[in-house]
């Protein structure tokens, strides 16, 4: 890198992660493919999980009770993997 383009306290310390805004996106934009993946989708069908818990986990998060971000995207990609898979 070109010295003196970026400052050296930047270009020098250790790597640092970043996080995506999940929680925030399953309360707006992914609200509606969230509710219809998990609580429609082939982890309900499965019988793995029930729906009445799934549906807890989801509207505890979107209203900002909990943070079960972590959680939900977990369920939420093992419900596409399964969708995808399971077929």
């Amino acid at each position: 890198m070109n010295e003196g383009v970026v400052a050296a306290e930047i270009v020098l310390r250790k790597k640092k992660g970043f996080n995506i805004p999940i929680g925030s996106w399953i309360r707006g934009e992914l609200k509606e493919l969230f509710r219809s993946t998990l609580l429609a989708g082939e982890l309900v069908k499965s019988g793995l999980f029930k729906r009445e818990g799934l549906a807890i986990l989801l509207e505890s998060h979107i209203e900002g009770k909990t943070d079960n971000r972590k959680k939900l995207w977990t369920l939420f990609v093992l419900a596409v993997w399964m969708e995808e898979w399971q077929t």
